[in-house]
């Protein structure tokens, strides 16, 4: 059987390359080789082809935010553009390889209109061609991809699981195949994904499932279930081996939600790769929880290649953290950071904006906190998918799949307006800017107007020319530009 393997096209206003490597695909993809199938695999958003496309009908609240040609240190948002080439082109070069079945990877619940494009191009030029459909975005939401008529085959929860029932039955052409959570309890070991990417020399590792915290606002669970479960070192390091082959490694990127809940298996994990690549770099871009760790183990993990540790603290409103179920102190965060800082590594810490019930001047006291910690600031503006708890379903049961993008800004949680979220967004860009504020004299002209006229500013056009951003929330600018330790040092 010849099966293709789909990552569509993607259409956003951004995309972060090397967290494109399909690491999903990549492993369903080494079970059906298993299973003696023809495998193909084709991760378009990393194709060459970018395009700029009119905003849809989904974000068009964004329109008046939008600041053509705008570039500099405190800029938002730019184009929305597709990644890839456009969906009949792809399903073109899929159909030369003349599959059998197309299995369609959908990794976030948001890209969803992506995927029924894709799917709907396969339909109209091989209307004969069998579709399948699995990954965390339908896993949460598959009775709306079991409606829209495309597909033959539904996979939900962990794939290596559902991929597996469908070999164990014969690998019919049509059907539904799940694994609910509570089927990963009698998993004794997560099974690994491996990608090397060549350019970058990035070797990328998804080594775990599952998230024992309780957060509501994370749907970690609703896919992988509660256990935290790992995949045993000597495989990770066989299959790391096995992609390696005689390339050098300069970074092993972690693609992991939660890679220190089991501290031992993590050090243990860490010293079998340094000493394999002692000259690469580790990164997690999902984060390190550092409610796992203690500064002694920050001192290990900079030693066996971490450089730059990523928080995140949700919220610094203990109120807030309580109600959305998210554990931790910030004393023992804060530590944390001066431990990092003292070895000399790169601290990024994500704060959550707009959660349901919270008030539109707590991003102000989120930013206010972190500026007085050696940090580089990271905003993660709120957006749901269907299960999450503490979220009303009706508000998303029917809405845009695009909505619900991060970079969408629309106010789900009920506190803030999009304006305001976006003045949350580019006031943590001024923060970050104030950290370095004579990085290039362009940047230093503008904060020194910002701080000045006292409302955020822009740079537009070839010749960094001083705009106005009429939108701004001014009592979110106030409050911060009054009471920001980065701005008083750097007014003086």
């Amino acid at each position: 059987m010849r099966i293709a393997l789909i990552q569509p096209p993607l259409r956003d206003f951004y995309r972060t390359s090397h967290r494109l490597n399909a690491l999903g695909l990549e492993l369903v993809g080494q079970i059906l080789r298993d299973a003696g199938c023809e495998v193909a695999l084709y991760n378009f958003p990393r194709h060459k082809q970018v395009s700029s496309l009119a905003l849809p009908k989904a974000v068009s609240h964004l329109r008046p935010f939008l600041v053509p040609g705008e570039r500099g240190a405190l800029s938002g948002f730019g184009s929305f553009r597709r990644f890839g080439p456009d969906y009949d082109e792809a399903a073109r070069l899929v159909g030369e390889g003349r599959p059998d079945l197309v299995f369609i990877g959908l990794f976030a619940w948001a890209y969803g209109e992506d995927a029924l494009s894709m799917a709907s191009s396969f339909r109209k030029l091989y209307p004969a061609l069998r579709l399948g459909i699995g990954g965390a975005g339908v896993s949460v939401d598959p009775s709306r991809f079991e409606r829209c008529g495309f597909f033959d085959l539904i996979f939900t929860g962990l794939g290596e699981l559902s991929l597996l029932r469908w070999l164990a039955a014969g690998a019919p052409l049509s059907g539904r195949f799940d694994a609910p959570t509570d089927a990963c309890g009698g998993e004794q070991e997560a099974s690994p994904a491996v990608f090397y990417y060549e350019k970058g020399g990035i070797l990328s590792i998804s080594a775990s499932r599952g998230c024992p915290m309780r957060c509501r606002f994370c749907a970690n669970r609703l896919v992988h279930g509660l256990r935290f479960r790992t995949a045993s070192v000597s495989r990770i390091m066989a299959i790391a081996e096995k992609a390696v082959v005689d390339r050098h490694v300069r970074l092993i990127a972690f693609e992991d939600d939660n890679l220190s809940a089991d501290r031992a298996w993590f050090l243990e994990l860490l010293s079998a790769l340094h000493r394999r690549f002692p000259e690469a770099r580790c990164s997690a871009e999902n984060g390190i929880d550092y409610r796992f760790l203690d500064p002694d183990d920050l001192r290990i993990i900079f030693k066996l290649g971490f450089r730059k540790f990523n928080f995140s603290i949700a919220s610094v409103e203990s109120g807030e953290r309580k109600r959305e179920r998210r554990s931790g102190s910030l004393g023992h965060y804060a530590r944390l950071v001066s431990a990092a800082s003292e070895l000399g590594a790169e601290i990024i810490t994500y704060f959550i904006a707009g959660l349901p019930g919270e008030s539109f001047d707590t991003a102000v006291k989120n930013l206010l906190y972190l500026e007085t910690l050696p940090t580089v600031i990271g905003i993660s503006l709120f957006y749901p998918v269907p299960g999450i708890e503490g979220f009303d379903a009706g508000q998303i049961a029917d809405a845009p799949f695009q909505r619900a993008l991060g970079s969408a800004a629309w106010p789900w949680g009920g506190g803030y307006s999009t304006a305001q979220l976006l003045t949350a967004f580019r006031l943590s860009r001024l923060a970050n800017a104030l950290m370095h504020p004579e990085k290039d004299p362009y940047t230093s002209a503008l904060l020194h107007e910002v701080v000045l006229r006292r409302r955020l500013l822009t740079l537009q056009g070839r010749h960094h020319q001083l705009a106005d951003l009429p939108w701004q929330d001014l009592s979110m600018v106030l409050s911060f530009l009054e009471k920001s330790s980065r701005v008083h040092s750097f007014s003086r």
